[in-house]
């Protein structure tokens, strides 16, 4: 139930129930209501049942702060409350809680609020002590974000303000949580948020437990186990799980079944399949989530089946899943990752209470019924605790600062369009409108009534809140700016904070803070130090300076303050090693052809690819392997039916995302085939065919004592024999764009391949004069010869002699530590730019 269902589950008890409601109304003498503005008329109906008949009721509230008007609360409901019911008004008329500069914003805000005015206004009593009210409009987001934090960092600093003593008070949490977020954490502000306003249930860290619980417990869906390996338990990332559940179709086609993966790892998890089998044929990169989903598993299960209790299964699941050392350690780092932490670890807390209250009230309760008792709540427990670091600044939203207050306040995002948000609130049947008639707002449906100006005075009453709720000082900020995603322009209320009325003929406009301001931060004192350590400039007009900077900086990196020390800086230290990969003694140098390839353009790429630059996972790796194994099974003479079959069941196997998306590329592959074969029937009249798939293993002697052997290792797509006998090199490309016949003549991967056959090289041919090499493109077709081709010329001596020199030098590029950049005309589609000093995207913050 919500909170509405439950006080209208109570109103309907006492009203059907007399003697229910008798002893209620018996047992309750005093009954005290604050912040009464809140009161909705279910509420309020419910306060005078029970009120009814006590010695004393007394309702405390303001109507200038009623800001859940969206709930049914009205701001005349506590005054039709006290006019109706009560014999006696009294009017609090001094403010206690802020300073007198404080309460005058409050007063300024309240002043054009409709409604009488007898409460608005108080004093502040002469002991009070000095507050301060600042409002700026800054030039961007990211300014107003760093001018908060430097606030925040002077009064805890400066004033030895507790961070738990200071909130930034927002419209919208997820509309400026992020540049908020970023800027405390980088000024090293400890950051928390309000408690969830989601139920226990739908937090991330209590989920993935009430998953596993529910897994050893009850009915468990394919999308639960989803859930659970994508949880922090499994730890998959999209990737992972793509990869997990391929390689469980893949097992699931070899065993001839056509079970989807969702259901395989449904299965999996509620222990009804060989769990240990089906972890032997995955491949532990493809297992690593699943497994660490079963361990904890398995330990809850067994517990369960043991008959201990909820709370000896769910501390038995937390203990295994080894989520506390890594959230603790996250949590002490702090930052936007600590901060998920810390939400994540009172989540869990908050748990463990509720299955010691729900154990505590049902002692033989079982796994099912607690699940279900969570799951089913819709209200968020544990009120009044904020989610993350207790000594930490609190960022929220207007609506959740109601009745709570701090020493230091920011109030930041005060925009028009924002704050005031005057987007029509109505729904589709009009029930904004039913009631305004109930009401008696309007007395007949044709009449109009101002829509813009009770959402302006709610929204007015929201900012009230908002900067009332500081006690010492208030700040007030907001960005002028027409440059980003949309133009942010400084709200209507901030001339009113300003002093501006409508009838003046200027706008005040507030300076931003002096630009040379320094963030009184760790990080911003060491980028300022290190700013004139290394400006060879002051070093030699202003030695003195420059001498004091560099103590400074000594006295932080002494103390182990974070990139005070050369040796942090970025590009100062010397690599890691300077080892090369390999020596001239180690052996031959292992090379693939299409190493060769690569190195030849670019060793840079190689070098990054190698050490996991390219994801073999992507759709044209997978594609591009799929088409050469039915390439060769074509040629196999396997009838062309059955390899579309093969094909089309393999198909399923992939994950493509959207099903139009899998068709068009199931079509684009079939065609692939099509244009293999024609190629396959126009090439007899000159080809004939002498193996597939054929291995290559060469030895290429050193040139001279100071160069390596060189070992040439690969696989040729198709060998085949021109009408002389001689070896030709057939590779199969599944690219869209041929090579030109000049960028073919000059292909690395087939020169290699002609090498190996001089040298003998080719599993099952003797060394021979090579016959040539093809490209055959098969994305394309081609009316003569089927699919386009690319022709490389037999080599003479002269030419395989030169080519062996490249393919040497291309084993000496492998050496390291240093490879090279060449700017080529692969650059445009290299998976690797964003680290490569030659391009722009790839270039180093050290490079000048």
């Amino acid at each position: 139930m919500s909170a509405a269902e439950l006080v209208g589950a109570a109103l309907t008890a006492f009203a059907g129930d007399a003697q229910l409601l008798a002893r209620e109304r018996a047992r309750i003498r005093h009954l005290l209501v604050d912040d009464a503005q809140h009161l909705d008329p279910q509420a309020a109906g419910l306060v005078r049942v029970l009120g009814t008949g006590s010695d004393q009721v007394v309702l405390a509230g303001d109507p200038d702060q009623a800001v859940f008007t969206f709930r049914g609360a009205e701001p005349t409901m506590l005054a039709d409350l006290v006019d109706r019911d009560s014999p006696q008004r009294i009017v609090l008329a001094t403010n206690y809680r802020a300073a007198s500069e404080l309460a005058d914003v409050a007063a300024k805000l309240a002043a054009r609020l409709p409604g009488l005015s007898r409460h608005r206004g108080p004093m502040v009593p002469e002991s009070a002590p000095d507050g301060s009210v600042a409002v700026r409009v800054l030039a961007t987001v990211a300014k107003e974000a760093a001018l908060i934090a430097d606030t925040m960092r002077r009064a805890h600093l400066q004033d030895g303000v507790p961070w738990s003593n200071m909130a930034v008070i927002v419209r919208s949490v997820p509309l400026s949580y992020a540049p908020l977020r970023r800027a405390l954490s980088a000024a090293g502000v400890p950051v928390t948020t309000a408690v969830s306003e989601l139920p226990l249930a739908r937090q991330r860290g209590a989920a993935w437990l009430l998953l596993v619980l529910q897994a050893t417990s009850a009915e468990f869906s394919g999308d639960d186990a989803i859930a659970l390996l994508s949880s922090p338990l499994g730890g998959a990332d999209p990737v992972a799980l793509r990869r997990l559940r391929r390689g469980l179709k893949r097992i699931e086609m070899k065993r001839g079944g056509d079970r989807e993966s969702t259901e395989l790892l449904r299965l999996a998890m509620s222990g009804a399949v060989d769990v240990a089998e089906l972890l032997t044929d995955l491949t532990d990169i493809e297992a690593a989530p699943l497994r660490r989903v079963l361990k904890v598993l398995g330990r809850a299960r067994s517990a369960g089946g043991r008959g201990d209790g909820v709370e000896d299964v769910l501390w038995l699941a937390w203990q295994s899943s080894g989520l506390e050392r890594k959230w603790s350690a996250a949590s002490r780092r702090g930052g936007s990752v600590g901060s998920q932490a810390d939400r994540d670890l009172d989540a869990v807390v908050a748990l463990f209470e509720s299955a010691a209250n729900y154990v505590d009230r049902l002692p033989r309760a079982n796994l099912h019924g607690f699940v279900d008792y969570v799951v089913r709540q819709e209200i968020p427990g544990g009120a009044g605790k904020p989610g993350g670091s207790a000594d930490a600044v609190t960022i929220l939203s207007a609506h959740a600062s109601a009745g709570r207050e701090w020493e230091v306040v920011a109030v930041a995002g005060v925009q028009e369009g924002i704050w005031p948000s005057l987007r029509a609130r109505g729904s589709l049947l009009g029930t904004d409108a039913l009631l305004e008639i109930v009401s008696g707002v309007r007395t007949a449906v044709g009449e109009r009534v101002s829509r813009t100006a009770p959402l302006l005075a709610d929204e007015r009453r929201l900012l009230l809140v908002a900067c009332s709720r500081a006690r010492r000082s208030l700040l007030i900020t907001a960005v002028d700016s027409a440059s980003g995603d949309r133009d942010l322009t400084p709200s209507r209320f901030m001339d009113e904070l300003l002093g501006v009325t409508d009838e003046s003929d200027d706008a005040l406009v507030v300076p931003e803070p002096a630009a040379d301001t320094r963030l009184l931060a760790l990080p911003e004192l060491v980028a300022q130090l290190r700013a004139v350590v290394c400006d060879a400039e002051v070093a030699e007009t202003d030695p003195q300076r420059h001498a004091r900077a560099v103590k400074q900086l000594a006295r932080l990196a002494k103390a182990g303050v974070r990139f005070a020390h050369p040796d942090q800086w970025y590009g100062v230290p010397a690599p890691s090693t300077d080892a090369p990969l390999w020596n001239p003694t180690d052996g031959p140098v292992p090379l693939s052809p299409s190493t060769v390839e690569l190195l030849n353009a670019c060793p840079l790429r190689w070098a990054l690819e190698r050490n996991g630059g390219t994801d073999g996972d992507n759709l044209r790796a997978v594609t591009g392997t799929l088409v050469h194994t039915l390439v060769q099974a074509i040629a196999g003479r396997i009838p062309p039916e059955e390899v579309r079959q093969a094909m089309e069941k393999a198909w399923e196997a992939l994950d493509l995302g959207s099903d139009w998306y899998s068709r068009q590329e199931l079509r684009r592959t079939a065609a692939m085939l099509d244009n293999f074969e024609a190629w396959l029937r126009n090439s007899r009249f000159e080809l004939t065919e002498a193996g597939t798939e054929v291995d290559v293993d060469c030895v290429l002697e050193p040139r001279d004592e100071t160069d390596p052997a060189v070992r040439i290792r690969g696989r040729i797509d198709r060998l085949e024999h021109d009408p002389d006998g001689r070896p030709v090199i057939i590779d199969v490309k599944t690219g869209k764009t041929p090579a030109t016949k000049q960028d073919a003549a000059h292909h690395a991967q087939l020169a290699t391949y002609q090498v190996a056959a001089a040298e003998g090289g080719i599993s099952g041919e003797p060394a021979a004069e090579p016959g040539g090499g093809r490209l055959v493109y098969v994305a394309k077709p081609h009316q003569k010869d089927g699919a386009p081709q690319r022709m490389q010329s037999a080599l003479d001596a002269e030419g395989l002699a030169q080519w062996r020199d490249t393919i040497h030098d291309a084993a000496t590029a492998t050496r390291g530590p240093n490879y090279l950049a060449v700017v080529n005309d692969g650059c445009r589609h290299c998976p690797v730019a964003a680290s490569c000093p030659a391009q722009d995207s790839g270039r180093q913050v050290t490079n000048g």
